[in-house]
């Protein structure tokens, strides 16, 4: 689900945790990390042009 310039909000299947400091070791290069099946609730519930806050 893209927000801004290529970046976006996706699965992430390959990580075992989400949250925390995971960042520091582990971070992405702006995209937002999720779990799958909270992707999928997010994609099920959100509209093109939905304003998203990352902070």
């Amino acid at each position: 689900m893209p927000f801004h310039e290529g970046y976006g909000l996706h699965d992430a299947t390959w990580r075992s945790s989400f949250g925390g400091d995971i960042y520091q070791y582990g971070g992405s290069h702006g995209c937002v990390n999720l779990p799958e099946y909270i992707a999928a609730e997010v994609y099920d519930n959100i509209e093109v042009g939905t304003i998203v806050v990352i902070f």
